[in-house]
């Protein structure tokens, strides 16, 4: 029988365009500030380099005019043009999705998590009377508060959202079919990648750059899922290098889209259930516990 979809999460597949440029810029500066003011050491970085990421393939969209960008979200509500303390409390997660009609590739990138969501409360106040963009931090946090989401991130989201950006990017991106997913993530991601998707994916990704020509190979040469990519003029498509690092030594996962597209099925849904059903015990809790 198939799992009712009780989850209050929903994803948004969203094209990045010139009126909406300055929303997500505002947003990943904003959360950046907050990670940096949250967080230190290890957990800082990722989220610098997550944010770093994101701001990338928005500066690749703009030198590339012709290329296609969406933001991907996990969300918890509507999102308004305009930035707003509700709107940017409604994202739990985003990522960056960039290819090209003339390029049989995709890349997602700049994936990063609400850093409000993953405290609680009392860690919050030195971070509550920040301002950035027009947005006050205290504002985002009484929504946040008034919907008893803080400190209660949804599980294994990441694999979800990348399952959902692979199968609408399949239905919306123009040009030549899109064959594989290719991006040089964090390690934490990666680690993720590998494991959720070993069975469609490969670490082997070799690229030979001679004048403006790349040569892509994606698996063994005579395996019967390689895939040879050549790509002239590769300056007409910054973000092959400098997202999917194509020609660089960062590490890198290629992940066949179509079983992708297929992976966000009622398996995944699985998590948000359970998601959804401790979100209710909480609120049991605290109704109880206020009645007494």
């Amino acid at each position: 029988m198939p799992l009712p979809k009780v989850s209050p999460i929903s994803f948004k597949f969203i094209s990045l365009t010139a009126e909406n440029m300055d929303f997500w810029r505002n947003y990943a500066k904003l959360m950046r500030f907050i990670a940096s003011n949250l967080f230190s050491g290890v957990a800082v970085y990722g989220y610098q380099q997550a944010v770093k990421g994101f701001m990338d393939a928005l500066d690749c969209f703009e030198r590339t005019p012709r290329s296609q960008v969406w933001v991907a979200i996990a969300t918890f509500g509507s999102i308004k043009s305009a930035p707003t303390a509700k709107s940017f409390a409604n994202i739990e997660m985003c990522m960056t999705v960039t290819t090209h009609p003339d390029i049989p590739i995709t890349t997602h990138m700049g994936i990063f998590r609400s850093p409000l969501r993953l405290v609680k409360t009392p860690e919050l106040e030195k971070v509550r009377g920040l301002q950035a963009g027009g947005v006050s931090v205290g504002d985002i946090i009484n929504v946040l508060e008034k919907k008893r989401t803080l400190a209660h991130p949804v599980r294994r989201l990441s694999t979800q959202l990348h399952a959902f950006a692979a199968k609408r990017c399949l239905q919306e991106s123009r040009g030549l079919a899109k064959i594989l997913m290719i991006t040089a993530p964090l390690a934490k991601m990666l680690e993720i990648l590998n494991k959720d998707c070993a069975a469609y994916s490969t670490d082997k990704i070799k690229s030979e750059k001679t004048d403006s020509t790349l040569v892509t190979q994606v698996g063994e040469a005579q395996a019967p899922k390689s895939h040879q990519f050549v790509i002239n003029n590769i300056q007409n498509y910054p973000w092959l290098t400098e997202l999917a690092d194509l020609n660089g030594s960062r590490p890198k996962i290629a992940i066949e889209m179509q079983p992708l597209a297929s992976a966000m099925d009622e398996s995944t849904r699985v998590e948000s259930v359970l998601d959804w059903l401790d979100s209710r015990h909480r609120v049991y809790l605290a109704a109880s516990s206020s009645s007494m």
